[in-house]
């Protein structure tokens, strides 16, 4: 059965809608270049689909149905549609593999696309108050006043209390390199592996410093946590009952920084 030009923009099209993935993407998932996909999705251009491009758009269907349930319906709707628009039994190819291009970073199946207009463009409101020191010595402290104001990404939309902080210091390196900026929800507790802020207080000096380290575990009195350069583990005291010594510098407050994917709302 010949494979019509509007048979090719039609599932292009419904591929990009069901799946949200878009025909420039699709082509780097399966080894083609976006240009080949790109024109045969092009109600001006003269290409239509090679019965090779749809085996291997068909052979990534494939793929990501088993490795994404959630868009089975889906699929089963694409490849039904190839089999009678394109050729009768062309879905059969779940025995072959995909041969594709070792130069090209190729996204993972089941994770879906998603359009730059979906990304939420945040106010830039979210308040920097210090920053935070990457090693036991010379930390800064989380001012209240202002140093300037950054976007506010995606998962803080309506954290009323979210701030940020710039790191220095080389203790939390490669993980928080000096000048990142992190972004912390005051309100989200932090689990084992995470990183954290402490912010510790000393009666002696009367001075409030601040620390990014990571989340082990609270032990009675203590917060423990560790750093990576050099490893160790680094203890912090919460005052239980009467106020501790004048000489004692002790957590007042642990906040959970935001990985990544948290800043995007996955």
């Amino acid at each position: 059965m010949p494979v019509s030009k509007e048979s090719s923009i039609e599932w292009l099209g419904d591929i990009k809608e069901k799946l949200g993935i878009a025909p420039s993407n699709l082509a780097l998932k399966i080894g083609l270049t976006e240009a080949t996909l790109n024109k045969a999705a092009r109600p001006t251009a003269p290409e239509k689909l090679s019965q090779k491009s749809i085996q291997l758009i068909l052979l990534y269907l494939e793929e990501l149905k088993e490795a994404d349930t959630s868009l089975k319906p889906h699929i089963v709707k694409l490849e039904e549609f190839a089999r009678e628009k394109f050729a009768p039994g062309v879905t059969r190819t779940k025995h072959r593999k995909i041969k594709r291009n070792k130069s090209e970073v190729v996204l993972a199946p089941h994770i879906r696309d998603r359009q730059l207009e979906d990304f939420h463009v945040g106010l830039m409101d979210i308040p920097v108050r210090g920053t935070a020191a990457g090693s036991m010595t010379g930390a800064m402290q989380l001012d209240e006043n202002v140093i300037e104001f950054v976007r506010r990404p995606p998962s803080l939309t309506t954290a009323q209390n979210a701030f940020a902080i710039y790191v220095i210091g080389d203790s939390m390196h490669p993980e928080h390199k000096n000048g990142d900026l992190r972004f912390v929800h005051p309100d989200r507790p932090p689990k084992q592996g995470d990183s954290v802020i402490i912010e510790t207080y000393n009666p002696s000096t009367e001075e409030k410093e601040v620390f990014i380290k990571e989340f082990v575990k609270r032990s009675g009195n203590e917060i423990i946590c560790k750093q990576h350069n050099p490893p160790a583990e680094v203890k912090f005291i919460i005052p239980i009952g009467e106020a501790p010594e004048k000489t004692d510098k002790y957590a007042i407050s642990v906040f959970k920084v935001l990985t990544m994917n948290e800043l995007l709302g996955y």
